[in-house]
């Protein structure tokens, strides 16, 4: 007789019921009831069932196991799974009769509650443990199991929920259906506007249309409902068909999508050796609207803030607030806040600040900033030359390279929009009125962003990263004590020592001339009467010729004035009023004034071209009267030329009247008769009529 074994895992057939064993103790099966939706746990003893497969009333099956399988990714909750049954082994095995008792089980449910399962998906989960014969795999999720890609469907019928009506919408999605998907598809992709609805419109357009002939002409009409795919359709065969990755990049940009999605493997600070080593730079149109200064009544738009950090402190260096967005005179402005004296600065605005708690007349060694239209202008290549400063473009697109002063302007309008609400707050809604609600001038809003940058030097950064010998000297992450730190590892900053050669670096070069009458620039004319070399080299010029002058610049903010060094001194060359129209460009602006000069410029061009033109057709109307006189030239004698001349001046005088012969009577409604003897008042009479009444009375004396 064959030897009988029976084996955890093995399956039992009692009476068709099945049944896996799970444990065995002590003369004692473990048996769990399979194929229910409840956990069943019996105890039977060893020799009854031994007895029973014996005499053929119960069957033994062994446990077939296929090859191990694991899923393709442990996801989260099936991680949170196999910690539950580990525990559910460690305590409740191994007969495991305790699960089916009334005994309370608070462990195991608090476990539950901190792995966020719950009960029912706990219970569940045990039932599926222990019926599968502890096979892990039957508390996977099926989906991670699966291998290769699905065979592909054969679609007869359109898919989805039957349809409402008779016809229905929608068709099948056979392989010509899919071509048109995929062509739209395509078609969505190619562009950044354009839509998913709109690439279904241009594909029902191309694919799904047929021409009519009516009494109008031919008409261009769509298929039915039931004769056309649906926008659902095509929009769940897109979804699957596109990945995110995919949609990022045609709907933003290859480079915008490494930039969001690129491995931080660094920080800012990395290779940043202290303050003023290197500083970033930007500007941002704030989102208010401003009042004028003079005028509160006038709405003038928003302003523009320009700001420089040091990334080494996230300390704000420098700002400028003003009107010029992309402008060269908006980052020279905010150069210009260096020289500040900030603690007389903020007093003039009621803000009261320690004597170095921000420091002024400093620059920076490095200056990062964007492809802004300044910051790669040649004005700006010219001025970090002059000052020594390496400037640093990041990638276009790439807008966190320099994170710190980007992040700052989000953390400006963060502070300020609840507190501008209603006062001219721009809230980009078809109903914001924030030109009506205009309150604040740009003096008071430059007042409301000083107070903003004081606290923001002062603040405590909870997220910067301290580094270990920061720590032992208790230094607090906030701009002030960074910087003091950092100065006093890495010394300080490099200094502005020479103030008149800082503005002067400011300013914009020029080519500029000396002549007899004094410097001139683009058609203006400047004179300095202090400078005797200047005098000199005027007086000179009438020998010598014009001379360029070197180093000449303009303020792009007002022409009125012009500069120049001379022996290390700044000199000033002011518009020459006794030349014509020399004071009406006073106060001028450089743009505005070369609006002007390359008008004046264009309309010189034109000129030239008509006079030209006018030159060449007197020309040619003096040639033909002088070929017509030369075609009588009798070879005229030269006798008696005074005679001649008398003659042919008299003749000339005659034909020069100054009355015309036949307008010698002129009639004159103002002239008067002479009065009669005897008569009554003067009456107006014409010429013709006084002359007859003189003739008449000539003639009755």
């Amino acid at each position: 007789m064959a030897e009988i074994e029976i084996r955890v895992t093995d399956i039992i057939t009692i009476e068709q019921t099945q049944y896996r064993v799970i444990g065995y103790r002590a003369g004692l099966f473990s048996l769990c009831e399979m194929n229910i939706q409840k956990l069943n746990i019996l105890l039977y003893s060893a020799n009854d069932l031994l007895s029973w497969v014996q005499d053929g009333s119960v069957r033994v099956e062994k446990a077939f196991r296929p090859e191990e399988r694991m899923p393709a990714h442990e996801s989260i909750e099936y991680q949170k799974r196999k910690k539950l049954l580990h525990f559910v082994v460690q305590n409740y095995g191994p007969m495991y009769e305790n699960l089916c008792s009334k005994i309370p089980k608070p462990e195991l449910y608090a476990l539950a509650k901190d792995l966020n399962i719950l009960p029912n998906t706990m219970w569940r989960t045990i039932r599926k443990f222990l019926q599968s014969g502890f096979d892990m795999i039957a508390v996977a999720d099926g989906r991670s199991m699966r291998t290769g890609k699905r065979a592909a469907y054969s679609h007869i019928k359109k898919a989805g929920r039957p349809p409402e009506n008779s016809l229905g919408k929608g068709v099948p999605l056979t392989d010509e259906v899919k071509a048109h998907f995929e062509e739209a598809t395509r078609n969505f992709l190619s562009g950044r506007v354009t839509s998913k609805k709109a690439a279904y419109g241009d594909m029902i357009r191309r694919h799904y249309t047929y021409k009519e002939e009516t009494s109008e002409g031919i008409r261009i009409c769509i298929l039915p409902e039931n004769q056309r795919p649906t926008l659902v359709q095509f929009e769940n065969y897109s979804r699957a068909k596109i990945s995110q990755e995919q949609l990022d990049e045609a709907k933003t940009s290859a480079r915008e999508q490494r930039n969001n999605k690129r491995l931080l493997l660094s920080d800012n600070l990395q290779g940043v050796m202290g303050p003023g080593d290197l500083w970033e730079v930007d500007e941002c149109e704030i989102d208010l609207s401003l009042v004028s200064v003079e005028n509160p009544s006038v709405t003038v738009g928003r302003p523009i803030v320009y700001v420089m950090i040091d990334v080494y402190t996230r300390m704000i260096v420098a700002y400028s607030v003003a009107f010029d967005n992309n402008s060269v005179l908006g980052i020279t402005n905010c150069f210009l806040n260096l020289l500040d004296d900030k603690q007389e600065l903020c007093n003039r605005f009621g803000i009261q600040i320690g004597a170095n708690e921000w420091p002024s007349k400093i620059l920076p060694l490095r200056l990062r900033s964007d492809y802004g239209a300044e910051y790669i202008s040649h004005a700006m290549d010219t001025i970090c030359c002059k000052l020594g400063v390496a400037k640093e473009l990041v990638s276009p697109a790439t807008g966190s390279l320099k994170g710190q002063v980007e992040q700052l302007f989000h953390q400006i309008h963060a502070a300020q929009n609840s507190l501008l609400e209603g006062k001219g707050l721009i809230e980009k809604r078809y109903d914001s009125n924030h030109h009506q609600e205009a309150t604040l001038n740009i003096q008071e809003f430059e007042a409301v962003l000083l107070t903003y940058i004081v606290g923001h030097n002062r603040k405590y950064m909870e997220k910067y990263p301290l580094t270990k010998d920061m720590r032992q000297q208790n230094v607090e992450p906030c701009p002030i004590d960074l910087w003091k730190y950092g100065v006093s590892l890495n010394g300080s900053p490099r200094p502005i020592t020479n103030e008149v050669m800082f503005r002067h670096s400011l300013l914009l070069p020029v080519k500029a001339s000396v002549g007899r009458a004094g410097i001139t620039f683009k058609g203006l004319f400047y004179i300095n009467l202090q400078d005797e070399a200047l005098l000199r080299d005027m007086y000179l010029a009438s020998t010598h010729g014009k001379k360029k002058l070197e180093s000449a610049c303009i303020d792009p903010r007002n022409i009125g004035h012009l500069y120049y060094i001379r022996e290390g001194k700044l000199m000033t060359a002011s518009l020459n009023y006794k030349k014509t129209g020399m004071k009406e460009y006073e106060g001028m602006t450089l743009s505005e004034y070369n609006a002007l000069h390359n008008k004046k410029k264009d309309d010189d061009a034109i000129g030239r071209e008509t006079n030209l033109q006018m030159d060449i057709a007197i020309r040619d109307r003096q040639a033909k009267i002088v070929s017509e006189a030369q075609k009588r030239h009798l070879s005229p004698s030269t006798e008696n030329l005074r005679v001649n001349r008398a003659t042919e001046k008299k003749a000339r005088a005659q034909q020069m009247p100054i009355i015309p012969k036949e307008e010698t009577v002129i009639e004159t409604a103002a002239v008067q008769s002479l009065p009669k003897k005897g008569n009554g008042p003067i009456l107006p009479v014409s010429a013709s009529d006084a002359l007859r009444e003189f003739n008449e009375e000539e003639f009755d004396e």
